[in-house]
């Protein structure tokens, strides 16, 4: 029998695997039940049963398929050691913790509690792993742990974690022993110790399929069964080219070659250099659409985040298609959500919650898919589009708006609040998703399997037992620690259509087309040059470091599955802060020397013309909306914005379409304004129908009001700039204040506050309703009628005829001109940045408002004749 066969690079695997299998078993009508077939994975097998199926063209039993995970299960379950119990890395993690804090309570230090030890233990965890892959003894820990004693360059914590890692590590396996924990390092290392107590009675011949790079100890389990000629290594390429095959022919005791010498390849190579992600898959979908044969091609994606952008640039007519690789769950939608959630609470003070990151919750698309009308009406109430005493507020209880939003509050805040306990977690994370679920339009595919997956760490944290309590937050922190790694795996159908894989997924497949995708430095190869925890001295003195390894496994998988191919489509991204893969380098000086041209592969570039249109927009009136315009109210903003520019005229008060103002996004602007306008309107609501006195008493009154409001309005518990916009509002009202004891000696009567006025203007083009709202009132001591606009931002230019600026001050002295026709008028902008009262007529007189007023009516007259005519679209202003 010959154990060792060797496949050239060129060739499809899979096809000598099936004339291995057609030669062995089924010439001679052996029972194929006695043949197990061992791959890397599980999605060769699939290949594989189907080719057979096509040879055999009949029912039939395959052979055994096994994944090397299975193989070994196998092995120590025939030593009666048995797969042990599953157990979650939560758990995991959790054991960890408590080994160390009983046998090496010094590497704690700093780190007492569980979820600041976490991120340790994932990395001491996949170091002892790494450690019983390697079958790696005490003897070399204890050289560690006495160079650890002088001191490795490098934080003392991490030198008492060397020390002491040998006392751990003896610890772990003694509690995996006890408990019948299943671990897959510790079931590897038992299996390679101990495979020859296994007889494999259930198999005639082990066929282990495309090796390349073996752990210790799973070099160990092929040449115990190589030398008890139960195993045939069929290997592809030649250690010529890829030392790693050495070991494999120290094994077999022959050398692993092609033949005299290495087949050459000659698929067609073709380069594309996008400028960005999303020009990538653009790119790639431009290459799929021209490949012949769907189910023969195959994209292979070394990161996963590409996954969505490509899907949305393939389009809906792909056809069948199977994705085998995971997708990043911190990626998604749902994990986006959780972390506003989290970060609602911590900025939480008691009950009150910071109304930003409240409404970050409410504006989630996820959240709004439950009751989008009830979470609409909250955010118009939050930002000020509709006015109640909740407009503004930067901190809110939840029973301010509990009434409108019950459930919702239950599941993304209430229950969220007193977590201390994994239970309390895993409670809130399974309402959170029961919410989420309870709309069917909620959860795309995606989102499902998202959501599944987080089901599953909620029973992870509910089944977490011998924790002390958590600190305020700790839990969050563990949660998301948690979550940081976890991928989350689509469903599919791996035999159908186009296949999206990432690189291990293609081992021992071949296909026509292979197009494949980030195709640079840092992502092919994808290399860890710095461990996180455990320096890369003592990795290479333990010999584990894999950085040359891994080089050299990736290259392998890259090479082999390009070598097989007709048609090779790689694409990088060009950019800067990026460079091609040095694969691809040597691909190119590969093809350069066969061809003697230097720089002969052209690189396919994309380009997107763009033109500008010089043409501007413009919208005509039909006769329905002429009639509409005569009917609609107008104010001194919307003619404005007309001057201004009549299309966004059109598309703000037309339309009704416009940028909403969001007072959370923006506390210095427009938020203080409602602020500095509630509260002065509540000072002097006092004095309405009376003469103000602004003394002593007042001034107290109203500081005392200020910290009052203020506090209602902000919060407590605002950061640092908050703090300064106090400051800097407090000086400015305190200065206006001073500046109003000196002008309201000569007010008689405080008339409006906060009252808005209807009034109806006739044009030569016609009646015009108009609306205004004032925000204060005055009678002067000499009889003058003022109405008093504040302004809490930047100064605006008091308008003249010949500098039409604005028609509010003309519409509102037109307005008291008419309503007080035999007494003096005016209109103010009170500038509270300056405390300046900039007045708009010098003379308030009735000459000088007869001499001013006209100009502006006559030409705020012209302005509405333009807007109602027909004749005369909205257009852009250049």
């Amino acid at each position: 029998m010959d154990q060792l066969i060797t496949i050239p690079f060129t060739e499809r695997f899979l096809d000598h695997a099936v004339a291995y299998i057609e030669r062995e078993y089924l010439v001679p009508a052996k029972d194929m039940r006695r043949l197990a077939i061992v791959f890397g994975g599980r999605r060769p097998s699939l290949f594989l049963k189907r080719m057979l199926a096509d040879k055999i063209k009949g029912p039939f039993i395959p052979p055994r398929f096994l994944t090397m995970d299975e193989l070994i299960t196998m092995i120590t379950d025939g030593q009666g050691a048995g797969s042990g119990k599953a157990v979650s890395d939560l758990e995991h993690s959790l054991v960890l913790y408590h080994l160390a804090r009983r046998h090496t309570p010094r590497i704690l230090k700093d780190r007492e509690s569980f979820a600041r030890f976490l991120p340790w233990a994932n990395e001491i965890t996949h170091f002892i792993e790494q450690m019983d892959l390697e079958d790696i003894g005490d003897d070399a820990l204890k050289a560690i742990r006495e160079q650890a004693r002088i001191g490795f360059s490098v934080p003392q914590d991490i030198n008492r974690l060397l020390e002491d890692m040998m006392v751990l590590r003896r610890a772990y396996h003694a509690h995996l022993d006890k408990e019948g924990l299943c671990v897959r390092g510790y079931r590897y290392w038992k299996a390679g110790r101990g495979v020859s107590a296994w007889d494999a009675a259930s198999f005639d011949r082990v066929l282990f399929c495309n090796i390349f790079y073996l752990h210790a100890t799973e070099m160990a389990v092929v040449k115990d069964l190589y030398d008890r000629k139960k195993a045939v290594l069929m290997v592809q390429g030649d250690q010529r080219r890829w030392p790693a095959l050495e070991r494999i022919s120290r094994v077999a005791g022959s050398p692993v070659v092609e033949g005299d010498q290495v087949s050459p390849t000659s698929f067609d190579l073709h380069l594309h250099a996008a400028f960005d992600m999303h020009s990538q898959a653009g790119l790639i979908a431009e290459i799929f659409h021209k490949v012949p044969d769907p189910a023969d091609a195959v994209i292979v994606l070394p990161d996963a985040q590409f996954l969505l952008p490509l899907l949305s640039a393939l389009g809906e007519g792909l056809g069948d298609f199977n994705i085998s690789m995971g997708y990043p769950l911190r990626r998604s939608s749902l994990h986006a959500l959780l972390e506003l959630i989290i970060a609602a609470q911590a900025s939480r003070r008691d009950d009150l919650y910071y109304a930003r990151d409240y409404l970050k919750v409410l504006r989630h698309p996820l959240v709004k898919e439950t009751d989008r009308a009830m979470v609409h009406k909250v955010e118009e109430v939050l930002t000020g589009d509709v006015r109640t005493p909740l407009s503004g507020k930067l901190f809110l209880a939840l029973k301010e708006v509990g009434d409108i939003l019950s459930k919702v509050h239950q599941h993304l805040f209430e229950a969220w609040q007193n977590v201390r306990a994994p239970r309390d977690l895993a409670a809130a994370l399974n309402g959170f998703l029961s919410l989420m679920a309870q709309s069917g339009r909620t959860l795309d595919p995606l989102n499902a399997r998202i959501a599944e997956r987080l089901g599953g760490i909620a029973d992870e944290f509910a089944a977490l037992k011998g924790t002390e309590p958590f600190s305020d937050g700790e839990l969050f922190k563990v949660l998301l620690e948690r979550l940081k790694g976890e991928m989350v795996a689509f469903h599919g159908s791996p035999l159908r259509g186009l296949q999206v894989l990432g690189l291990f997924e293609t081992r021992s497949l071949s296909f026509k087309d292979v197009i494949v995708a980030d195709v640079n430095e840092g992502m092919l190869p994808n290399l860890n040059v710095y461990e996180p925890l455990i320096p890369r001295e003592v990795m290479v003195k333990l010999n584990l470091d894999r950085l040359e390894f891994e080089e050299e496994i990736q290259r392998y998988q890259f090479m082999r599955l390009l070598s097989c191919a007709q048609r090779v489509h790689l694409v990088y991204q060009e950019r800067p802060d990026k460079q091609r893969s040095r694969f691809i380098e040597e691909l190119v000086w590969e093809q350069e020397k066969r061809e003697g041209v230097l720089g002969g592969l052209a690189v396919h570039r994309p380009g997107f013309r763009a033109e500008i249109s010089s043409t501007m927009r413009s919208a005509p009136k039909t006769p329905v909306l002429v009639d509409f315009l005569k009917k609609m109210t107008f104010s001194a903003t919307s003619v404005n914005t007309y001057v201004r520019n009549p299309y966004e005229f059109y598309f703000k008060y037309v339309l009704g379409l416009k940028e909403k103002d969001d007072l959370l996004d923006d506390p210095q602007g427009k938020h203080v304004g409602i602020f500095v306008h509630a509260l002065l309107e509540e000072a002097f609501r006092r004095f309405k129908g009376k003469k103000p006195v602004v003394d002593a008493a007042f001034g107290r009154y109203f500081r005392g009001l200020f910290e009052t409001r203020f506090e209602e309005t902000f919060g407590a518990a605002m950061a640092s700039d908050a703090f300064l916009m106090k400051e800097v509002l407090s000086t400015r009202l305190e200065r206006f204040i001073q500046e109003e004891a000196r002008r309201c000696k000569g007010v008689a009567r405080v008339l409006y506050l906060e009252r808005a006025f209807e009034d109806v203007i006739d044009f030569p083009c016609g009646p015009v309703k108009f609306v205004y709202r004032v925000d204060r009132g005055d009678r002067a001591a000499d009889g003058t009628i003022m109405i008093i606009d504040y302004k809490t931002g930047v100064m605006d230019p008091m308008p003249t005829p010949s500098s039409i600026t604005s028609f509010q001050m003309p519409l509102y002295v037109h307005y008291l001109d008419r309503l007080y026709p035999d007494q003096p008028v005016n209109a103010a902008i009170y500038h509270l940045r300056t405390s300046k009262l900039e007045t708009f007529l010098d003379d308030a007189g009735p000459v000088g408002r007869k001499i001013v007023l006209p100009q502006f009516m006559t030409a705020l007259g012209a302005v509405m004749a333009q807007i109602l005519d027909p004749a005369v679209p909205f257009t852009d202003k250049p």
